[in-house]
């Protein structure tokens, strides 16, 4: 059966005196934080590895979302950009930076420069306000500079320490779970971070993606075969996606390893691609001993 390693990875070591906490409400899979803006309460906003800063959608009339022209601290400016489609080959999204006043955990007030879409056709979830952006770099983005990046932002007014966030785990026990945490500028104190395994930040695809390349995958078998797949030339790049939690999914050369462990040797049935194993609880119940990955769906 297979043995999944569980990758922690962490951007920068060290203590920080200063931190932001947040907790993560995980709703029809999708991970939000919320916060007030300006005098609008309680709006959510969905984590975002691609969104540079905080970006707010049109009002659309729907009360939830953020309005500007209620807003008595939004302070317009002249800077238009314009942040790619993550669907590529769609119209890029044309964004209007200004200044607004938030409100974040513990009466905490600071004034943020964030986006507003200007497009009213804009398509977004309508129990959401908008991203909350975790994006690294600028590049590749239009009259858009790294100061203006959420991170950077609050590490310059003194807000957090370090330009770092943890992400607490989804799942546990396979099961999604209802609420998280995310800390920006710290990491727990408990984490014996010489002790966790890693694997190195890769911008060799994007410099504004997290990627992280794994060239070696173990495997074992029930009958204590042990496969080491190793990859010199097609790198397996775990990154984090945009939109609602979803089951990890491994390369396509994968696959015929995985059929012969669940198909051939184990007799779960195949579908569109998928292994079933609900008909054997007993394999099920294997691959979940050797479990040590616990945000992967069975």
């Amino acid at each position: 059966m297979p043995y999944l390693i569980y990758l922690f990875i962490f951007l920068v070591q060290g203590k920080s005196e200063n931190s932001i906490e947040f907790k993560i409400e995980i709703s029809d899979s999708y991970p939000t934080i919320s916060l007030d803006i300006g005098n609008q309460k309680s709006r959510k906003l969905l984590l975002s590895h691609y969104t540079p800063m905080i970006l707010t959608f049109p009002y659309q009339n729907i009360p939830n979302h953020y309005d500007n022209a209620n807003s008595l601290t939004y302070n317009p400016s002249d800077i238009i950009t314009q942040i790619p489609n993550i669907n590529y080959g769609k119209e890029n999204y044309i964004v209007m930076l200004s200044d607004e006043s938030f409100t974040i955990n513990n009466n905490l007030n600071l004034s943020l420069k964030f986006g507003a879409i200007t497009n009213e056709n804009f398509k977004c979830p309508d129990s959401s306000a908008g991203l909350s952006g975790l994006i690294r770099n600028t590049e590749g983005l239009f009259n858009l500079e790294n100061k203006y990046l959420l991170i950077n932002q609050l590490y310059e007014q003194k807000k957090i320490s370090q330009k770092l966030f943890y992400i607490a785990l989804y799942y546990k026990n396979n099961e999604l779970l209802s609420e998280s945490k995310i800390i920006l500028g710290s990491y727990p104190q408990e984490l014996k971070l010489n002790e966790l395994p890693y694997c190195d930040l890769d911008n060799t695809y994007s410099k504004n993606y997290f990627d992280c390349r794994l060239d070696e995958i173990i495997i074992e078998d029930v009958d204590n075969t042990t496969r080491v797949q190793t990859y010199k030339e097609r790198h397996i790049v775990a990154r984090f996606e945009e939109g609602n939690i979803q089951p990890n999914q491994l390369p396509y050369y994968l696959y015929p390893t995985f059929k012969d462990i669940f198909i051939t040797k184990n007799g779960c049935e195949e579908k569109d691609g998928i292994f079933d194993c609900s008909k054997k609880p007993e394999v099920i119940k294997i691959l979940k001993s050797l479990m040590s990955l616990e945000n992967i769906n069975i």
